[in-house]
């Protein structure tokens, strides 16, 4: 399958640069094979192949479209069902992160159990520069920074990267180089084989019910009804048409 990769007892899964229904789609597959899957014990969340990304936002040109409401209520509840099965998941789930991870790629890294960021990994919630709301994934994002700091995120559209991420929780080790990231990553993986999969699965089905299931469908309905703010939409089809950022207009 597509943007999976196998080494033993590990299911590597290459997240996509934009997140819009057919990216979405393959990596829900992707990741429900590796659960089904009973050699697979891990699963680990790597970038794509481009250079300094590691997973982006809800693609603006999918939401500059024009699709129906059927269709971005669909692709919301997708992203927040592949979260929820990243995060509920009875096996252990690591992001390996370089590269920039903005908007519904934060709400994805923050939904593993484990996150592990290099020199070139940054975090950021630019979703309020368009006007919009980052709702599908703030349950998630709330399992590992607190609501002053996801305010900051969102209402500065600041970057986050290095100690400061580790800092803040959105990443739970730094490393200056990939080198020692992979290095580590061996390590981590010799670790983690000591751990009782029963203790695993058991410590995740009792923290799963930090993800409250009432949230994350009140961050579906507040991010669609920000989607469907006619100011909104302007603000994204001239960011596409004519790449104006909302900054500078």
């Amino acid at each position: 399958m597509r943007g999976v990769d196998r080494h033993s007892d590990v299911c590597v899964i290459e997240c996509p640069v934009a997140l819009d229904p057919d990216s979405m789609n393959r990596l829900q597959k992707s990741i429900h094979c590796a659960l089904d899957d009973d050699a697979t014990k891990y699963i680990l969340l790597k970038g794509s192949s481009d250079a300094y990304i590691f997973c982006h936002s809800m693609s603006l040109a999918f939401v500059a479209s024009d699709p129906s409401d059927r269709e971005l209520s669909a692709s919301f509840q997708m992203l927040s069902d592949i979260a929820m099965s990243i995060n509920h998941s009875n096996k252990p789930t690591i992001a390996m992160v370089s590269g920039s991870v903005i908007a519904g790629g934060v709400g994805l890294v923050a939904a593993c159990d484990i996150v592990l960021a290099d020199l070139h990994a940054n975090f950021s919630l630019s979703a309020g520069l368009y006007g919009l709301l980052p709702g599908v994934i703030i349950p998630f994002i709330l399992q590992r920074v607190s609501q002053s700091k996801l305010k900051y995120m969102i209402f500065t559209a600041d970057t986050v990267r290095g100690e400061k991420a580790v800092q803040w929780g959105l990443s739970d080790q730094y490393f200056s180089n990939e080198v020692s990231m992979h290095h580590y990553v061996a390590k981590l993986f010799k670790a983690l084989r000591r751990i009782h999969a029963s203790s695993v699965s058991n410590t995740k089905k009792l923290l799963s019910v930090l993800a409250h299931k009432q949230l994350a469908n009140l961050g579906i309905e507040l991010s669609l009804a920000s989607i469907a703010d006619p100011a909104c939409k302007k603000v994204i089809k001239d960011y596409i048409t004519y790449g104006i950022l909302p900054s500078t207009r």
